[in-house]
């Protein structure tokens, strides 16, 4: 099953490797880009590296041909990081809000660098609920079937509605996955309904797999998104290309 699996992940990193550029979509270190940008956005929705290591922590990276390029150490992530969400204030428009996705064990330092960039950061954090764990049973301790995320805002806007802060969308299987931490366009579309209105625009730029876009687009919301993978930027392009056909 597992050889299948990355034969089919295989074929899809071939058709992608030679996918036209969306005008939309940059390629590129976020910070440099974020850096040259003159266009401010209504809302910020990322996945950003977690700094936990993950090329050492058991994921499978290689079999998405990611692991030469995906930078997730605690101390290079961080110095990243506080670039990347100084730049990302810069660009957020007075009065919205921004969603970043984070690993538990890091909150305090994900909320330091956030606070720091200028956001006003609520301290108790939304929770995705997968409805299942992601790693192995492990009799020493609970398993773990969540990810958090800040909602950060810069100035004050009203949410469109107010949802339960705790929102249960199944992961996205690994057979379909393109990005090994793809989120589902379920609880991304969430976070887009909650804090913007159709035409509004929204950034991402860890944009990954660009779900991100889909899920904006589907909403009848302009997108802008930068990725600094060059195959998960193809497949971004690829994914945001069929949605606008």
């Amino acid at each position: 099953k597992r050889l299948k699996e990355q034969a089919i992940r295989a074929e899809i990193q071939k058709k992608l490797a030679n996918v036209s550029p969306v005008e939309s979509v940059h390629l590129g270190d976020c910070r440099k880009v974020m850096g040259k940008m003159e266009q401010e956005f209504d809302l910020i929705v990322t996945d950003p590296p977690y700094g936990v290591d993950l090329l050492s922590s058991g994921k499978e990276f290689k079999q998405y041909g990611r692991d030469d390029s995906f930078e997730d150490r605690e101390y290079e992530t961080d110095e990243m990081l506080e670039g990347a969400f100084g730049e990302m204030y810069k660009l957020l428009k007075d009065g919205r809000h921004a969603y970043v996705f984070f690993e538990i064990t890091r909150m305090d330092a994900f909320h330091k660098l956030l606070t720091k960039a200028g956001f006003d950061v609520d301290p108790i954090p939304i929770i995705w609920s997968k409805g299942a764990s992601n790693s192995a049973a492990n009799s020493d301790g609970w398993s773990r079937s969540y990810e958090a995320i800040f909602h950060c805002r810069k100035g004050r806007r009203e949410l469109n509605r107010c949802p339960l802060d705790v929102a249960a969308f199944k992961p996205v299987p690994s057979r379909l996955k393109i990005h090994p931490v793809e989120k589902p366009v379920g609880v991304m579309k969430l976070l887009i309904e909650v804090s913007t209105l159709p035409g509004e625009a929204v950034f991402d730029p860890f944009a990954g797999s660009g779900v991100v876009g889909e899920a904006a687009l589907k909403l009848k919301r302009n997108v802008v998104l930068i990725e600094k993978d060059k195959d998960s930027y193809n497949g971004v392009c690829e994914r945001i290309r069929k949605i606008q056909e």
